[in-house]
């Protein structure tokens, strides 16, 4: 301080003409230093020779206090308890040191100014550090006072919305066992520290024998740049230290010769021992002690007192190269000359915003053990945008290496995994991976699993979802090529049996196949495979319209055809003699005919009543990303009664089929109709299983499958040995051969 003013005393431009006075006062305990206070407060021109100084009780007499700005104290606590009493009078607090984020309030401190910021940007700082290395399981200590009080609070606000849980809280003032043993229990290897207790030094020494050296300590701007401490502690291997620190100079050039210059108090005058104390009591600390004192607070003291300097020049008006001698400087008017004061400070601009602080700007540190030096490895600039710069790769971790541990009560989450919590802390956790159907966003919220979308979807442990795209068998996938393939087989086997049929028309094999009939049932197979077509198509209304009624009506008719056939020939061989009227019916009339239009038309007409109530229509069935474009079946109940009735049909056609299985040899159609039907059962069984298993993705090609299974068990078994006959076996396919076949028959038939 002494030297602060004597270089303003000496300056020729700043306040040209007016020397500045000063008292110091040893301000050492809150309790017993008000004295000091008070001294300050008192009356200008009371008091001498020793005499107490009075504060005067409040009257309409102008009071006029003997100084006109206060530098100090020291700690804040001893601050936030003495301001109160010059804030009364306005009377201007320039404090170096104290950065409790109280002193920002205005409402009780108006006249208070700082060279230091709030503590507000140094846990700012800190939070910064915490995040930029993801470390969020961390420590917080601090001493029995305001400083690390409200460091505290405005930690607990800036963490909040962060990640980084508040593992421990204590003071470093408490049993160091305690603490350590907490910190080792819960596995805390991040430690906060705000305090300016002489105690940190037997507190860390402490903790590195119990916690061995992997423990982070994050050093406050209190004591991050004490060489001293650093020094003492570079033997203990503590961990590794970083830190905040103030911008400011590494060292007031010409403080360590004014330090060492210094008289002693008995070579100083009476005049001199006087105002300015040019000569302090202080031969007890020898000067080369005071000159190795860590600097933390020079060059705050030394802004301190230029910004009052500058005021008091702004309020004289100084500005033409001398001051005004009719101006009566009051504290008050210092205090709003201090509000507007901006000038450059050895390359830094000193200002105060609106809360009396000023710029924030802030150094990361880190301690150097094999320098014994704190190393400067960043920054942090508390602007409207803060910006915060570290360079990582000048820090020698604890473990020897360059790269930052992890230092987390758990370790993050793989992507697409969900976090459950361990215990209350949300930075104890355990991962568990999102099903599917399921993502997760972890920025929004690393808790919860989000279900997808209706229209989306996405695999075991995703982070989004997508789209899901349509699935069905279109005509460029293989499976589609080889039923095209299977239902030009059938329309060219229809084609190519239906000419031979006509061509050999009255022929015996043909008749006893059923003449026209096996033409009527060949164009109702081809028209049966079309549904199989059909399952090749993009489903829509008309094409679900379509699909299951064609192959219902058509097959249906080629079921009642082969039910008619059967019977017929059983009537012939088994009931003509006992039942001659259904005969003559029968083949008078036209019955078969009457038959298989009467069940075409009843097969038509419940298709017609199921399109008309509630048909068919396109479906999706979600399958993981895909959908699975489908038909339904309409209105159940409907469908399952024209079933009924196609079942039904099926199994009287088994029935007469069976029967007639011991007739003549050319006549013997039971057998292959019945090896027709009963492939075609077990084929609708097989789809029916796949249904009940709710095996959507099958079904599609199942019921493809098993359309033309049924249409070939047709073909095959029923069409395939007349047509062997036709044209390998003539010499079966006359007449007489049939006439022998009855003759045989009729012979083995009597007892």
């Amino acid at each position: 301080m002494r030297f602060t003013v004597e270089l303003i005393n000496n300056s020729s431009d700043l306040l040209p003409g007016i020397k500045l006075g000063y008292r110091i006062l040893d301000f050492c305990h809150i309790t017993v230093s008000f004295s000091a206070t008070l001294d300050l407060l008192a009356q200008k021109g009371e008091g001498g020779n020793g005499v107490r100084r009075a504060i005067p009780v409040w009257n309409e007499s102008v009071y006029s206090p003997e100084v006109i700005s206060v530098i100090g104290p020291l700690y804040s606590t001893h601050t936030i308890s003495v301001a109160p009493y010059f804030m009364a009078q306005l009377i201007p607090m320039v404090n170096p040191s104290s950065s409790s984020v109280q002193l920002s309030a205005k409402s009780r401190f108006p006249s208070f100014f700082r060279t230091i910021p709030s503590d507000k940007n140094q846990v700012k700082a800190i939070v910064h550090l915490l995040k930029t290395f993801h470390w969020n399981w961390v420590a917080f200590l601090g001493e029995d006072d305001d400083y690390s009080y409200d460091a505290f609070e405005v930690f607990l606000e800036e963490i909040r919305e962060t990640e980084i849980c508040l593992a421990y809280q204590s003071t470093i003032t408490d049993k160091p066992a305690k603490i350590i043993k907490e910190l080792s229990l819960q596995r805390i290897k991040v430690v906060v520290v705000v305090a300016m207790t002489s105690k940190i030094d037997r507190f860390l020494e402490k903790a590195a024998k119990e916690l061995g050296n992997d423990t982070v300590w994050i050093a406050s701007e209190a004591w991050s740049m004490d060489t001293s401490r650093l020094r003492n502690l570079a033997t203990v291997k503590v961990g590794t230290v970083l830190g905040v620190t103030l911008q400011s100079l590494k060292e007031m050039k010409g403080l360590k010769d004014f330090i060492l210059s210094g008289r002693a108090v008995s070579d100083c005058t009476q005049e001199e021992l006087g105002c300015n104390q040019l000569c302090p009591d202080c031969e007890a600390i020898r000067r080369e002690v005071v000159v190795n004192q860590e600097q933390i607070y020079d060059y705050g003291i030394y802004a301190a007192i230029y910004a009052v300097a500058h005021a008091l020049h702004d309020t004289l008006d100084c500005s033409h190269g001398h001051c005004s001698s009719n101006i009566t400087v009051e504290p008050y008017m210092i205090t709003a000359a201090l509000k507007k004061v901006k000038f450059q400070l050895h390359n830094q601009t000193i200002q105060f915003d609106q809360n009396g602080d000023p710029p924030a700007l802030y150094s990361i540190v880190y301690w150097n053990w094999a320098t014994s030096q704190p190393d400067i490895i960043g920054s942090y600039n508390a602007k409207q945008n803060p910006s915060f710069q570290i360079n990582a790769t000048l820090i020698t971790w604890f473990d020897g290496s360059n790269e930052a541990p992890i230092l987390q009560c758990s370790s993050s989450c793989p992507p697409g995994s969900k976090r459950v919590l361990v215990g209350l802390q949300a930075c104890c956790y355990k991962c568990q991976s999102c099903p599917s159907g399921t993502y997760i966003n972890s920025t929004r919220d690393p808790y919860k699993c989000v279900a997808c979308q209706e229209n989306e979807w996405s695999a075991n442990s995703s982070t989004s979802c997508i789209q899901r795209s349509e699935k069905f068998q279109d005509f460029s996938s293989p499976f589609a090529i080889i039923i095209m393939l299977l239902f030009c087989s059938v329309l060219l086997k229809s084609i190519a049996i239906t000419a031979l049929f006509l061509y050999h028309g009255n022929t015996p094999v043909v008749k006893s196949a059923g003449g026209w009939l096996c033409v009527f049932m060949l164009v109702c197979l081809t028209l049966s495979s079309v549904s199989a077509l059909l399952n090749m198509v993009r489903p829509s209304l008309v094409v679900c319209s379509l699909r299951y009624p064609i192959f219902i009506v058509c097959f249906g008719s080629v079921l009642s055809c082969l039910t008619v056939r059967s019977f017929q020939i059983i009537l012939i061989f088994k009931m003509a003699a006992r039942l001659p009227r259904l005969h003559n019916a029968c083949v008078s009339y036209g019955g078969q005919w009457v038959v298989v239009t009467t069940c075409t038309c009843s097969l038509l007409f419940l298709c017609i009543i199921w399109l008309s109530v509630g048909g068919p229509e396109p479906i999706k069935t979600p399958k993981q990303s895909e959908y699975v474009l489908n038909c339904s079946f309409g209105i159940i109940p409907v469908f399952v009664l024209v079933c009924l009735v196609l079942v039904l049909l099926t199994i009287v056609c088994f029935l007469c089929a069976y029967m007639g299985i011991g007739l003549p040899k050319n006549y013997n159609e039971g057998r292959s109709i019945t090896f027709s039907l009963l492939l075609c059962i077990l084929t609708w069984i097989a789809l029916l299983t796949v249904y009940m298993m709710r095996l959507q993705e099958y079904y599609h090609a199942i019921t493809t499958c098993a359309i033309l299974i049924s249409i070939y068990a047709i073909l095959i078994g029923y069409f395939l040995p007349k047509c062997y006959i036709i044209i390998l076996k003539p010499e079966c396919n006359t007449v007489a051969h049939f006439q022998t076949s009855i003759q045989n028959y009729t012979l083995q038939g009597r007892p």
